[in-house]
């Protein structure tokens, strides 16, 4: 039996390097489109609205044109590809300065440098036809240039034929001549004579290739401007370079790590994804004015509920995190310049009042302002030693204390000496790998210990955050949860201090 030799497992090199091309990245394309869609909306929003204004409002510009073509008499024996190279130089010498200027003289109130940005000429191949336009705003004076510049064109022309050939002429008559008194053969001499009855003859019929076969007609209506037309190529030319901008920009765009990278760097769970919803938790009048927007049907927009949900799981995941029993005094930090930590603590606070635990919600900086909620304590210093310390000695079952935005390392050491946990802060965006990695350095420095990782975000990020799960944090070893956890330690509105209440 002969034996078989079994293709080789390798493929060539020219499949290879088919195969090493990466492919089109299709969803990170609609990735990124996605991200800057609002920019992409307002660029062509913008961009088709200012043509169509633009175009509406333009003043109406009217075209008419000359048409220049061979003389029938001398076309029948001529050269197709002669007659094409002479309509394209003659497309070229319509539109030169002099021809401009002897027309701008039987045009009044023209002059050259304006008949040249008015005036155009093109040749067309299938009837060779050298078409002659001019524009203006008015359509008399439009057809009158279009005629006036094809007529100079054509005396021009005649006029450099018949100098050419009367040059000629004189300098073959005085070579005549030359050679007559040289005592040139009779055969010389009539050569010479019939070339000089040539360049007779073209100097009488000098002109005679081309002729104007149909004047500018005045034109019964406007050739620009055309809105409608205006305005869709702008939509589409405004779109697709949005589309470009908004790729580029998102592919030269450092890229951010996600809610999972931050959550590994800063070695924290991810307990919960906060979506900013514009109300009491320190955003701006602009998200107010958007989450008023988007309310839904009962008067509560699903930003809202979303946030309501996503608090809820963050005080369960809290209170399951820290001991059982005793005051917990939890740190909300953020890991960035950028990360606001002060819609955390408040929605912190707020839930695990609602939770019917006697929570005080302490912030560092700031005015007092609305507190998160109807019944919860809100205490605001520079100098929260003393209040922190009397904090202690209260039956409040949870403190959550607001880190500073900018809190200098000597804050947080102070800060410290009253908490056991923190929650980091990290604003999905903006915060960057190195913020996480130095926040759950500062964390260690401080000897606390990190509960989990909180990122703030939009509503519609949070609910893709949501949809990747999140990781719970385990309960200390060795404390079982007291049965009367929900009710224990719970304060009296009319037994908490004055002090506190403010």
């Amino acid at each position: 039996m002969a034996d078989r030799t079994l293709p080789s497992s390798t493929p060539p090199a020219h499949a290879a390097a088919f195969e090493a091309e990466p492919p089109v990245d299709l969803e990170g394309l609609a990735g990124a489109v996605r991200r800057g869609r609002r920019q992409v909306a307002v660029v062509v929003v913008l961009v088709t609205g200012v043509v169509l204004v633009v175009s509406l409002l333009a003043a109406p510009r009217f075209r008419a044109s000359a048409l220049i073509a061979e003389d029938p008499a001398t076309a029948a024996s001529a050269d197709m590809a002669a007659t094409d190279r002479r309509l394209a130089t003659s497309r070229e010498l319509v539109t030169a300065p002099a021809v401009l200027a002897r027309a701008a003289r039987l045009l009044p109130g023209e002059t050259a440098r304006g008949l040249a940005g008015r005036l155009s000429a093109s040749v067309d191949p299938d009837s060779s036809i050298l078409v002659v336009s001019a524009r203006d705003g008015d359509p008399e004076q439009a057809a009158r240039i279009a005629d006036a510049v094809a007529a100079t064109f054509l005396a021009e022309r005649v006029r450099m034929e018949r100098l050419v050939l009367e040059g000629a002429r004189e300098g073959l008559e005085r070579g005549i001549e030359r050679e007559r008194r040289a005592g040139a053969t009779g055969a010389t001499l009539e050569a010479l004579r019939e070339r000089l009855s040539e360049l007779v003859a073209a100097h009488a019929t000098a002109g005679s290739g081309l002729r104007l076969v149909q004047s500018a007609e005045v034109p019964s209506a406007p050739y620009a401007p055309q809105p409608l037309r205006s305005t869709i190529l702008a939509f589409f030319a405004a779109l697709f370079a949005a589309l470009l901008l908004a790729v580029a920009r998102d592919r030269l765009r450092t890229q951010q790590p996600d809610a999972q990278a931050l959550s590994r760097v800063a070695g924290l769970p991810l307990i919960a994804a906060l979506p900013t919803t514009g109300d009491a938790s320190g955003d701006g009048p602009a998200r107010r004015l958007a989450a008023r927007l988007r309310l839904g049907r009962g008067g509560r927009s699903w930003a809202v509920d979303q946030a309501m949900i996503e608090e809820a799981a963050l005080q369960a995941s809290v209170r399951a995190a820290l001991p059982a029993r005793g005051q917990r005094a939890v740190l909300v930090h953020g890991a960035g310049r950028d990360d606001d930590p002060e819609p955390v603590a408040a929605g912190l606070a707020r839930a695990l009042s609602w939770a019917g635990h006697s929570t005080v919600l302490v912030r560092s900086e700031g005015p007092p302002g609305e507190p998160p909620a109807p019944d919860l304590p809100v205490v605001t210093g520079t100098d929260l030693d003393d209040e922190l310390e009397t904090i202690r000695r209260s039956d409040y079952r949870y403190v959550v204390v607001e880190s500073p935005r900018l809190a200098a390392g000597s804050q947080l050491r102070l800060l410290a000496r009253h908490v056991t946990a923190v929650v980091l802060v990290a604003r999905l965006g903006r915060t960057s790998a190195a913020d996480a990695a130095a926040a759950r350095r500062l964390i260690d420095a401080l000897g606390l210990r990190g509960l989990g990782l909180v990122v703030t975000c939009s509503a519609e990020e949070a609910a893709v955050v949501a949809r990747e799960g999140f990781a719970s944090p385990a309960r200390p070893p060795g404390r079982p949860r007291a049965a009367s956890q929900n009710n224990a330690h719970r304060a009296d509105a009319a037994s908490e201090p004055a002090a506190l209440a403010r």
